[in-house]
This record gives C-alpha cells, structure tokens and sequence, in this order.
C-alpha cells in the first residue's frame, strides 16, 4: 500500500499527519469485468487510482444510449466518482470496469478534507478535474 501512495502526484506535498491518514482510509477494491463501479447518482466513491485493468466512464443520453467520454488505464487517477468533492463537476456519469480491475480508492471524506487543508492537493484536484473536461469535450 505505501509504494502505491507515494505514486500519488501530492504525496510529497502532505504532510506526515496527512500521509497516515491515508495510509489508514485507502483500500483497494477489485472489479469484474463489466462490474458497476460508479454512478453520479450513487454514494460519493472517493478518489480512484488504477492499479490494474481498465474503468470505462460514459454518459447515458436520454434515450439510453452510451457515450464513452475516456477510459481509464493503470497509474491513471480519476476524481469524477468523488464529484461531491469538487461541486464544479455538474454532469452525471457512469462507470464501468472494462475488464478485471483492481482500483486504490480514497474515500471522499478524507480528499475533502485533504483538499481544505492542502493547497497542493486542491490545485491536483482541479487540475485534473480540467484534464478530464477536456477529454470529456474531446469526446463530444
């Protein structure tokens, strides 16, 4: 577990109180392939790291057709299952495990509080909430 924490882009900017909070909270859960891993409308997952496999993020039109927006690939981080962190993110989206996956997740009550308390976190956060948009824009 700690290899893969200090692969996180912010680690080195927490502090050693902050370290082992997440140390404590991260867990990893492992998906089957085609598994629901994620819905804006279900409970604020946390933040995901892929460690292995392949999560597909997609909208559902209302028709209830599937728009794939990006996939997900190892050493990759995704803060859309933690929406209820970043309020900016207003669009509802899905994911799916695109094949056996295993996913390092920190719960959204500890990057909440890491991004109130850690500037370097907040600006991750963002900025890769931008990456995404922009590959969500991409996509459309």
């Amino acid at each position: 577990m700690e290899h893969t924490l200090t692969q996180l882009p912010f680690w080195s900017s927490l502090t050693e109180r902050e370290m082992d909070t997440l140390r404590r909270s991260a867990f990893v859960r492992h998906y089957k392939k085609g598994a629901f891993v994620h819905s804006s409308d279900n409970e604020c997952l946390g933040m995901l790291f892929i460690l292995s496999g392949e999560i597909r993020t997609y909208l559902l039109s209302d028709e209830g057709r599937e728009v794939t927006l990006f996939r997900l690939y190892p050493g990759e981080l995704c803060v859309l299952s933690a929406s209820c962190v970043i309020s900016q993110i207003t669009f509802d989206t899905q994911m799916t495990a695109g094949m056996d996956t295993d996913v390092l997740i920190i719960p959204a009550n500890v990057i909440a509080a890491l991004k109130e308390k850690n500037l370097h976190v907040r600006c991750f956060l963002y900025e890769l909430a931008t990456k995404r948009f922009s590959d969500v824009m991409w996509a459309m």
